[in-house]
């Protein structure tokens, strides 16, 4: 509860924040009587910030607000992608513990009706806090997740994981303990806060990105505030990032973008893909349907993905997104 004070603290001594873009500070929202009261009114912030097309970063908490920002954005007929950094997540079902917490949250969001969620993302889990089920309980459900070991070789690999995710949701026990002491559990394997910052950055670059949490942060546990400042300098790569948007997607002027088409020996399917002439950013063209009915799904990739194509071979976000939407 602590944590949104402690970290204006910081982020109020930053400078040049981008002058094009308004930023206003709503305060916090006051705990409720139950838990379940403060996930209703987070809830009911989202929602009316969203209907306003207005970006939203929320502080403080635990990671069980991620469903309450999730479900605030869950409009209509509207199906939304997230993203999630975080070193262990839990899916399985919780049993016979109804109240939403930190273990059970992700349960309750797979589980939800109407089903809202089109697509996940898990960036940067670690092996050694995950059970084998849940892993393979996202493989079985077509949700990309990636180890930390993999993406700190090639962080751009976290680009095209964020840029089509409708809201991030970012733990901070993702982060190294020495870099983030303000977090009860902190490991000493992790993100640096740099690297969060890129993170940030990216997602903020994002066309598609509407909201924002930062989780878990205790300031009773910070040394120096190191993790304030941290927090801060995150958002800070965030608006930043908003800044930079380049408008390519989702609404998309195909005059804008090049097309390369690979030929993989085996596969009937041609392998399409798209780059940006406006960011240099790299797609995926999915398709989906057969005969007259089919059409085509954008999906964001990595320049690294055409490369594993001219190989001859299928790159894995191809198959999963083809799999996904067949």
């Amino acid at each position: 509860a602590k944590a949104p004070d402690v970290i204006r603290k910081e982020l109020y001594h930053l400078h040049n924040f981008p002058s094009s873009i308004r930023i206003i500070d709503l305060g916090n929202i006051l705990p409720g009587n139950e838990f379940s009261d403060t996930h209703a009114a987070l809830r009911e912030v989202v929602s009316f910030l969203n209907q306003k097309q207005i970006i939203s970063i929320i502080l403080g908490g635990d990671m069980s607000l991620t469903l309450s920002q999730f479900t605030g954005m869950a409009h209509a007929d509207v199906m939304l992608n997230m993203a999630i950094v975080d070193e262990r997540i839990v899916v399985t079902e919780p049993g016979e513990d109804q109240d939403i917490h930190e273990n059970n949250y992700l349960y309750h969001l797979f589980t939800q009706k109407p089903y809202k969620l089109n697509d996940f993302k898990l960036i940067g889990y670690q092996t050694y806090f995950n059970h084998l089920r849940d892993l393979e309980m996202l493989e079985q459900m077509q949700m990309e997740a990636k180890r930390l070991g993999a993406l700190k070789q090639d962080m751009m690999e976290i680009e095209p994981m964020v840029r089509d995710a409708d809201l991030l949701s970012f733990n901070i026990s993702a982060i190294k303990a020495c870099d983030a002491p303000g977090y009860i559990h902190a490991s000493p394997n992790g993100f640096f806060s740099d690297e969060a910052c890129q993170i940030t950055r990216f997602a903020g670059a994002s066309d598609k990105m509407s909201s924002i949490g930062i989780y878990n942060y205790n300031p009773d546990l910070d040394i120096r505030r190191i993790t304030a400042t941290g927090i801060a300098q995150m958002i800070w790569y965030f608006i930043e990032g908003i800044e930079i948007r380049k408008s390519d997607y989702p609404v998309v002027n195909m005059q804008q973008f090049q097309k390369f088409l690979v030929h993989i020996e085996g596969n009937d399917e041609e392998i399409i893909f798209l780059k940006s002439m406006k960011s240099d950013r790299w797609w995926l063209h999915i398709p989906v349907g057969h005969s007259k009915k089919r059409y085509y799904k954008m999906i964001p990739c990595s320049y690294k993905d055409y490369l594993t194509a001219l190989e001859n071979e299928i790159p894995e976000k191809w198959i999963s997104a083809y799999a996904r939407n067949n």
